[in-house]
């Protein structure tokens, strides 16, 4: 059992690279709140990696620890095996508790570990898998924790939607300094790309994929729609970035945090995205 402080220090690694989604945590019923809110703090955790180390070699070490302490997790089949780690612990007792799959949690890991490298994708079927290795991947195993049914595709559409617009906004920003965009050589070369090219590829992904979600909407159970009130964001983020006097280059140059609670806050008391 995750300590009330160990899960503070959660909470704050959720909150700050995961806000859409520990928002959304919070909005859901208590039963499943503490499973989302690590689960969103392990994606931050994987996430934040390429940028805390100066070497690749330093983040290919931290990657290959999770990959090993959750293998070594998996392995022990009455559970009392600890890391020491209160985020892999309280992950891998999230993991048995909602019988999550194992490979979706080794896929985040692998899709995070790319960002350490800054070549460029070799074509958009790679950038498309990145996406729903990462971000899709996330939206399915938090739907098993919110006891949600829905089709795979669903959560595929999800993560190539909320994937594509995130990595639109961070594209500029991301390019300018030299890191990987998740762009693939056959859209643009984000180092000549200086009429954002790839920025608006990513966009016009998120929106195609947001578009089908639409048309399904209705298919879809109620906790299926809570878990992807993030996608409620996507629009009116967009909508702002692209507001005269605000620039690209800016990760945030979408909506604020305030605004973003109180959209996703709006999509809940509505039923969903």
């Amino acid at each position: 059992m995750t300590s009330p402080g160990e899960l503070d220090e959660i909470r704050g690694l959720a909150r700050t690279f995961e806000y859409d989604r520990y928002t959304t945590a919070l909005l859901m019923p208590r039963a499943g709140r503490e499973g989302l809110v690590l689960l969103a703090g392990f994606s931050g955790e994987l996430r934040r990696i390429p940028d805390l180390v100066t070497e690749p070699m330093i983040g290919a070490i931290r990657f290959q620890w999770w990959r090993d302490a959750l293998e070594a997790a998996a392995a022990e089949s009455e559970g009392t095996g600890l890391t020491g780690n209160p985020l892999a612990d309280g992950l891998v007792a999230t993991i048995r508790r909602h019988e999550l799959p194992w490979g979706l949690v080794h896929g985040m890991i692998d899709a995070e570990e790319t960002a350490l490298d800054a070549t460029p994708f070799h074509d958009s079927g790679e950038t498309r898998q990145h996406l729903v290795k990462s971000e899709a991947a996330l939206f399915e195993l938090s739907g098993l924790v919110a006891g949600a049914r829905a089709p795979r595709a669903v959560w595929t559409e999800a993560g190539i939607a909320y994937g594509a617009f995130r990595r639109a906004l961070a594209y500029e920003e991301r390019r300018r300094r030299g890191a990987q965009t998740f762009l693939a050589r056959d859209i643009a070369d984000p180092e000549r790309d200086v009429e954002g090219a790839g920025r608006r590829w990513f966009a016009a992904q998120a929106r195609e994929a947001l578009d089908v979600l639409h048309t399904k909407r209705l298919e879809m159970d109620a906790a299926t729609r809570r878990i992807l009130l993030p996608l409620a964001i996507i629009e009116p983020s967009f909508a702002r970035s692209s507001r005269p006097g605000v620039s690209p280059a800016s990760a945030a140059g979408g909506l604020s945090a305030l605004a973003r609670a109180s959209r996703l806050l709006w999509a809940h008391w509505r039923g969903g995205f």
